[in-house]
């Protein structure tokens, strides 16, 4: 008897990812509907959201080893730097206002939900979620291209991962 392999069909990515900034949550484990609503939205400021776990590997040998064995060690997730347009000119303008809540040193946690349209699927409760403990570092200047059509003027900012990253967490009530 032949057994077909398992080929599942993947999800869509482009616009399925919806990205919150909360800086108070009661139980990181299950953030409520309230409070990441209560959040700034970052979906659509954000020129990418880019996580990393890579995980290190101990190698072991005993005195009755033939062959050194490796065993897991400690994972460590980063976030590469986020980049986001701003207003050099009015930065606390109700269309930027993201800007100053990205201040450098606030705390809080990036809320990643995937696989449901950014942009008409509101939070509900029992959605499955990422949550990442963060510190906001400085920001810096992206450089402006004068050759390149339809440039914006944008800044790019350090994360910091500061506590432990916890994935496929469901939204509560």
């Amino acid at each position: 008897m032949s057994i077909a392999p398992l080929d599942p069909p993947g999800l869509d990515a482009a616009g399925m990812s919806r990205l919150v900034f909360v800086e108070a949550l009661a139980d990181p484990s299950a953030p409520t509907v309230a409070e990441i609503k209560a959040g700034t939205d970052l979906s659509c400021a954000l020129y990418g959201f880019v996580p990393s776990t890579e995980q290190s590997t101990v190698t072991r040998v005993k005195y009755c080893y033939r062959q050194a064995v490796e065993t897991l060690g400690r994972a460590t997730t980063t976030i590469e730097s986020i980049e986001y347009d701003y207003d050099p000119q009015d930065p606390a303008s109700a269309e930027y206002a993201y800007y100053a809540k990205l201040a450098e040193g606030k705390r809080g946690w990036l809320i990643d939900r995937r696989g449901l349209d950014a942009r008409t699927a509101d939070w509900e409760a029992s959605q499955i979620v990422d949550v990442y403990p963060i510190t906001l570092g400085a920001r810096g200047r992206v450089a402006v291209d004068a050759t390149a059509e339809g440039e914006k003027l944008r800044t790019r900012q350090r994360v910091a991962v500061t506590g432990e990253v916890l994935l496929d967490v469901t939204v509560a009530a």
